[in-house]
């Protein structure tokens, strides 16, 4: 888990004047939908990441997410800091 939280960026805490948002919907038994958000109140830019998890079976899920950054140059969810994102399947045993 480690490992995979370095590889995808992931932070532990949000910084000061932030919001995090997440939705999620299953679509069906098997898939769930979800859409999140960090919006910095101080400086005015957003990442918005959708993501989806896929069940294939009991032992065996999917999970996909695509990071978009809308905010000018030179802040915290800038445009410039491109966009990402991650693919991982995991089985259990």
């Amino acid at each position: 888990n480690d490992w995979l939280r370095l590889m995808s960026q992931e932070q532990k805490a949000l910084a000061k004047d932030q919001l995090y948002i997440l939705i999620q919907h299953p679509v069906t038994d098997l898939i769930n939908l979800g859409i999140s958000s960090i919006y910095s109140i101080s400086d005015n830019s957003m990442a918005l990441i959708p993501t989806l998890n896929y069940s294939l079976s009991e032992n065996v899920d999917i999970f996909a997410y695509i990071n978009l950054n809308f905010g000018k140059e030179g802040k915290s969810y800038a445009k410039t800091l491109g966009r990402g994102g991650m693919i991982r399947v995991r089985v259990y045993f």
